[in-house]
């Protein structure tokens, strides 16, 4: 994005990862309660905790980890329902991207 200073894009890249976790958290409760309200109430409680929204608002690693962590979520739920080899390879690329942007991650991902 051409827009603003490096540090304002750096800021607002942190927010749309924030925002689309919170987007694949939705899905990835819907998926498993079949309820929209229970999707959107633990979505919104997700994305108005403090420390998320701290992490949310400045030019952190944890939204894009925030984002991977879902993502790997929801894969584990859509290869549990398809066993598609698709959604199996996207989530070893998913855990790829993660342990390269935050070792934390690899507590997530190892059991």
């Amino acid at each position: 994005l051409p827009l603003g200073s490096p540090a304002w894009r750096s800021n607002a890249c942190a927010a749309l990862c924030a925002a689309a976790c919170n987007s694949v958290l939705f899905l990835y409760t819907e998926r498993v309660t079949r309820s929209v309200p229970a999707s959107l109430l633990s979505s919104g409680m997700w994305a108005f905790t403090p420390l998320v929204w701290l992490y949310s608002i400045q030019a952190e690693v944890f939204a894009l980890n925030n984002l991977l962590a879902a993502s790997l979520l929801y894969l584990t739920v859509l290869y549990e329902l398809h066993k598609s080899t698709i959604v199996a390879m996207l989530g070893a690329f998913v855990i790829g991207l993660g342990l390269c942007n935050q070792h934390t991650i690899v507590f997530f991902v190892v059991p």
